[in-house]
């Protein structure tokens, strides 16, 4: 169950073009104040000069920097939702554990050396929605913090997929030839999860 101390928190996770960025804007700007979402921490250090790593001593290093962005921005958005009534949803795009996708050591040792588990970064989130990154002609590249070709965003896609094989309310949305669909069926796991922890309230609509 959710902790009633904080809004309920949802992560978009999944491989590199999956369209988790362009949900989160989409959402913030349908629902506004309704929704806080916390950027992707890569982007931003990547955006902001940290170098790619050219072995497996630096993935450690870089994936460290990201994880820890990731949480402290996560601390920031329960402390903001305390205090701002109007945001019920925390979204956030990508989670804490898709580090295990970019390097190659073990998670659990990786998580030790952060004083975490599996079992805390699991229980981060209400809910988990992972989209699938599109093959062939429909992933896009981005030259500026999108490195990967097509074969390489799948491969992390799957490993994304696997590091959160045990979250128990995980949802795997497909990806598909029209992007819309794909925002409307993630919106309607939103929607459906958060009405069955709000007294059957319905919180988010496409009607809205």
């Amino acid at each position: 169950m959710p902790d009633p101390e904080r809004r309920f928190k949802i992560c978009l996770t999944g491989g590199p073009g999956a369209g988790k960025t362009a949900v989160a804007q989409l959402m913030k700007r349908q629902f506004g104040d309704f929704v806080y979402v916390v950027p992707e921490s890569a982007t931003i250090l990547y955006s902001g000069g940290l170098s790619r790593a050219r072995n497996i001593a630096e993935q450690f290093y870089v994936q460290r920097a990201i994880y820890e962005l990731q949480r402290q921005q996560e601390e920031i958005a329960d402390l903001r939702t305390q205090d701002e009534s109007q945001a019920k949803l925390i979204l956030c795009d990508r989670g804490t554990l898709d580090f295990a996708a970019y390097w190659d050591g073990s998670p659990e040792e990786f998580l030790f050396d952060a004083s975490s588990s599996l079992e805390a970064e699991l229980a981060r989130y209400d809910l988990l929605i992972h989209m699938e990154t599109p093959t062939g002609g429909d992933y896009q590249l981005d030259a500026r913090v999108r490195v990967e070709d097509v074969e390489k965003a799948l491969e992390l896609d799957h490993r994304i997929a696997e590091a959160w094989v045990r979250h128990p309310r995980r949802h795997f949305v497909k990806s598909r030839s029209s992007f819309i669909e794909k925002v409307e069926e993630v919106i309607s796991i939103i929607n459906e999860s958060v009405r069955l922890y709000s007294s059957n309230e319905q919180v988010i609509s496409r009607d809205s």
